[in-house]
């Protein structure tokens, strides 16, 4: 119902002639949608993020932009009540659900460029490998893996992909780096290009 002047008028609401019952039930749906949870980011809050040496698991509180770095106590129950020591997270790490989510939250956090993301060994956890960023400008990398392998580029990005079958979709490879001075491996990587409203929003 709108007044005079156009405007919504909920004073219908009140109305005598308005059942109680179903005034109760429009409150209650009211109360229910302002009690849905804001979205927030991926895994704030007491996280899951490691094991110990004994296979118990670790968790850390994780603030709501998802990104931890620096010294932080690590916790050994899921409240994040029962410290169990401090550590320095270098490098730093963004919980995600994906390599491309984890690059941009590395990104807009950190203070130097971040050449990748790559798995910090547990679901949902990436480092945010800082450094000169490579390939083009608006490409973005994900590590995945790295292997031996004797052949050439073909060969290894078929080989990449036969080592990831199973994982999900946004976890295969699609790139691949040779062996270098340092080691005589291959590199697995999955890239992808970003675009100007990215970019501008990670200030890069």
């Amino acid at each position: 119902m709108r007044n005079s002047e156009g405007r919504r008028d909920w004073s219908w609401l009140a109305s005598p002639c308005w059942p109680i019952a179903s005034r109760l039930i429009l409150l209650l749906v009211f109360a229910a949608l302002l009690a849905l949870p804001i979205p927030t980011a991926q895994a704030a809050g007491c996280t899951h993020y490691d094991v110990d040496v004994d296979g118990s698991p670790l968790y850390v509180i994780v603030p709501k932009r998802n990104f931890v770095s620096g010294e932080h106590i690590v916790y050994k129950d899921q409240d994040c009540q029962i410290p169990e020591y401090r550590d320095v997270f270098n490098p730093s790490i963004a919980f995600a659900k994906r390599g491309r989510k984890a690059m941009e939250i590395c990104e807009v956090n950190e203070s130097q460029p971040v050449s990748q993301v790559s798995g910090a060994g547990m679901d949902n956890t990436y480092y945010c490998d800082v450094g000169k960023r490579k390939g083009p400008r608006r490409q973005r990398r994900q590590h995945l893996f790295r292997m031996q392998f004797h052949g050439d580029a073909q060969g290894a990005l078929a080989y990449c992909k036969e080592l990831s079958r199973g994982k999900p979709n946004h976890s295969q490879p699609n790139h691949v780096e040779g062996p270098t001075r340092r080691h005589s491996n291959w590199d697995c990587y999955r890239v992808w290009k970003v675009n100007k409203k990215y970019l501008e929003r990670v200030g890069a």
